[in-house]
């Protein structure tokens, strides 16, 4: 988006705002909750590509980084909370924020979650809402998030 606005003194003011769509990563390997993760950030304006699988979402990140990673923890194979210590090992993903949303619920699951490098942390059953807000909130805070302003003075 670009709007131009004359000052009072002739000079053209723009505007220039980064209009693109974030992409988020969903690694869940149960189909019903990724499709409503899925949904629900459509919905919300975001691109969303799903992996049942850690290390596909690694692979493809590698050469497309996301914006967000959201991830279960119990997943086949690797599991989220070593694929978040890979992510977090990776120069180029290294700032990549990342959401556990995962049925492990206790105390101790939360902080070893945060202590892995997760930015938050969201336990199943969630409400969709609320996940969009909390993506929102972390993208908000986060630097490669934020949305590109630029105002240009002639």
């Amino acid at each position: 988006m670009a709007v131009t606005a004359c000052s009072e003194k002739g000079r053209s003011l723009q505007l220039v705002s980064s209009n693109t769509k974030k992409t988020v990563f969903v690694v869940e390997d149960e189909a019903d909750i990724a499709s409503l993760i899925k949904f629900n950030l459509e919905t919300a304006g975001y691109a969303v590509k799903r992996f049942d699988r850690a290390e596909p979402a690694l692979l493809h990140a590698m050469s497309s980084p996301p914006a967000l990673f959201l991830l279960d923890i119990m997943l086949p194979g690797v599991d989220g909370l070593e694929l978040c210590k890979r992510v977090r090992g990776t120069e180029a993903l290294a700032r990549v924020p990342i959401i556990f949303v995962t049925a492990r619920i206790s105390e101790e699951d939360r902080l070893v979650g945060f202590d892995t490098g997760a930015d938050d942390y969201v336990t199943k059953p969630f409400s969709p809402r609320e996940l969009v807000a909390r993506v929102d909130a972390v993208l908000r805070r986060s630097k490669d998030g934020e949305s590109a302003e630029v105002i240009q003075f002639d």
